[in-house]
């Protein structure tokens, strides 16, 4: 039941405003991938906003091979993975 949520809460967008493809992408990666899972549901959307914060200022590389390749290899899901746990470490 705490995965739905978490994905509920994942697919919220303001109107008017939608999401990049690339920050979708990495949005349902980390939910698939159960990173929000242990998070409280109120806690979601402000992890997601950090979580893009973070890749556009210290993993660029990282989104541009997303819009290039517009598919998951090997070492961009590594990398990827990677990146989420550094985020997460640096919330606690």
């Amino acid at each position: 039941l705490t995965h739905g949520a978490v994905l509920m809460e994942t697919l919220k967008q303001k109107q008017y405003a939608p999401f990049p493809m690339w920050k979708q992408i990495v949005e349902l990666f980390a939910v698939k991938n159960r990173f929000l899972d242990a998070l409280p549901i109120k806690e979601v959307s402000s992890f997601l906003e950090g979580m893009s914060s973070y890749l556009e200022h210290v993993h660029p590389e990282i989104i541009a091979d997303l819009e290039k390749k517009k598919a998951f290899d090997e070492p961009l899901t590594e990398a990827l993975t990677k990146a989420i746990e550094e985020f997460a470490t640096t919330r606690k």
